[in-house]
């Protein structure tokens, strides 16, 4: 969320318990991935649970194979996440253990001495955009609690991570990551259930949203860096009310829900973004300024809402829980 506003993380065999051990380690990990096919047998399950506890792994389903996996753990005011990662196609996932709203965004430094402390240096001096720096993407806004997760090539060179959430970056919210040389090949991304173009100024869904777990491809064709965030809003604010919530300068959580989002993404760049969507009223929105007048690309009309209906047996039961406030 780059704001117009400057200041804006030995193996016994358990032959009759292996559904369990499955869906132990599905629930225990902060990696989103995506459901197994409706067709896998128990065999299949279990064969998968056993890899995975063999592996050590803490992710379910890992939705491309070979993916370099970045963990990243954030709280105030700072990343907890390894010092490097192979080039090529890598999933983020960013997993807020903090009482504050953060996201992860990544950014390539253009010359072979830029650190993340420079930047954090350069952004207190009020430059929104140090020239030796470019914009990769990153995990979106995210809750306390929650995690998000994204899929983004990345080159060998020097980066950063920030959280421009606020003044967290002023505070300090940096870390330095370097991508190192692969001789692992290329690694296919994910299968997309959905396609997001991204114009000036519009977003651009090929087919409309159902409830359930997506993979969102994500594709720059405009002249501007783009982003997105995507809130799910509650029974008393949505749209209106985040972007007062913005112009009153983002203080603490927001008043809807972020569910998932990109960072910036430089044109012809792509992403793929992990989502888990429940029925309700939803948003999207590009906050990135503009080329031109320094507007947040939302006043320009770079926004987007949308719905999703619940399964007709379902309705009613969600009308009643909307009408308690859940």
């Amino acid at each position: 969320m780059r704001s117009h506003n400057p200041v804006h993380s030995v193996l016994p065999v358990f032959r009759l318990a292996t559904k369990l051990i499955f869906i132990r380690v599905c629930a225990w990990s902060e990696t989103p991935g995506i459901p197994p096919r409706p067709s896998m047998s128990m065999r299949g399950l279990a064969l998968i649970a056993l890899l995975f506890v063999e592996a050590g792994a803490s992710s379910c389903g890992s939705p491309a194979k070979g993916t370099a996996e970045l963990r990243i753990t954030a709280d105030e005011y700072g990343y907890h996440m390894p010092d490097s990662v192979p080039a090529g196609l890598v999933h983020i996932t960013l997993r807020n253990v903090g009482r504050d709203i953060h996201e992860a965004l990544l950014v390539r430094f253009t010359d072979t001495i830029g650190t993340a402390a420079a930047y954090a240096d350069s952004v207190r001096a009020h430059v929104d955009f140090p020239s030796n720096a470019e914009d990769v993407g990153g995990a979106g806004l995210t809750l306390p609690g929650d995690s998000s997760g994204v899929w983004i090539q990345l080159a060998a060179g020097r980066y950063a991570v920030v959280c421009w959430k606020g003044d967290h970056l002023v505070r300090g919210m940096a870390h330095d990551l370097r991508v190192v040389v692969s001789d692992e090949g290329r690694r296919d991304p994910p299968r997309a259930t959905r396609q997001l173009t991204l114009m000036d100024f519009a977003f651009a869904l090929d087919t409309p949203f159902t409830a359930g777990r997506h993979v969102l491809h994500v594709r720059n064709i405009g002249s501007e860096v783009h982003e997105g965030d995507i809130f799910k809003a509650t029974p008393t604010a949505g749209l209106r009310e985040y972007l007062a919530w913005i112009d009153a300068g983002d203080p603490g959580l927001p008043p809807v829900t972020p569910v998932g989002g990109f960072g910036d993404l430089h044109p012809g760049k792509e992403a793929w973004v992990d989502l888990d969507l429940k029925p309700g009223r939803y948003f999207i929105v590009c906050q990135v300024p503009a080329k031109a007048d320094k507007r947040p690309h939302y006043q320009h009309g770079m926004v987007t809402e949308f719905s999703i209906d619940a399964p007709p047996g379902e309705r009613g039961a969600m009308r009643a829980g909307e009408d308690h406030g859940t």
